[in-house]
């Protein structure tokens, strides 16, 4: 970015449920120690950033029965070089949460891969996804042509939203 160029920002949706202020966040090193832990995965989890930094995150995070789970999903988030999907989560008071996770690897100056790893509630992902899915479907594939407002995303100029099949635009009614 040229110096003194505008900052260019973007919102994230209130109902997002991997939002900033929303998701949990936490960074494992490449032996699966907790070297970074958020606000928001304290309060989701229960377990306090003091309590957890340095600790392996198996052994407080993972309820035995469901290592094997987890180990398939660490070793595909390795080959992979990254994951999303659904895992049980131990919270502090015992009890088990399904999260939705998002696994990135990160490397730093030393050479040593990190691993970023944001998560919320798996049924507000899954809530979330569906409605992205049930707009996506109303907006970009039906033949009525709705189209969003000029304040919304979609409805900037040079989108093709509300274009059927056919490619005629939901805008400019067909001549006869």
């Amino acid at each position: 970015m040229a110096k003194g160029a505008p900052l260019t920002m973007f919102s994230e949706s209130s109902q997002d449920p991997f939002a900033l202020r929303r998701a949990a966040s936490a960074v494992l090193d490449d032996r699966g120690r907790v070297v970074g832990w958020s606000e928001r995965a304290e309060r989701l989890l229960g377990h306090p950033g003091r309590e957890v930094i340095g600790r392996p995150a198996q052994e407080f995070l993972v309820d035995p029965r469901d290592r094997p789970l987890v180990c398939d999903a660490a070793a595909e988030c390795a080959s992979a070089q990254g994951w999303f999907g659904v895992l049980p989560v131990r919270h502090c008071g015992g009890h088990r949460l399904e999260l939705a996770l998002r696994a990135r690897p990160v490397m730093r100056a030393d050479s040593v891969q990190e691993w970023f790893l944001v998560g919320a509630p798996a049924a507000e992902v899954t809530q979330w996804e569906l409605g992205r899915a049930v707009l996506d479907g109303m907006f970009r594939r039906s033949l009525i042509g709705l189209r969003p407002g000029p304040e919304h995303p979609a409805g900037q100029p040079g989108d093709r939203t509300g274009e059927s099949d056919s490619g005629r635009s939901a805008s400019r009614p067909s001549q006869r």
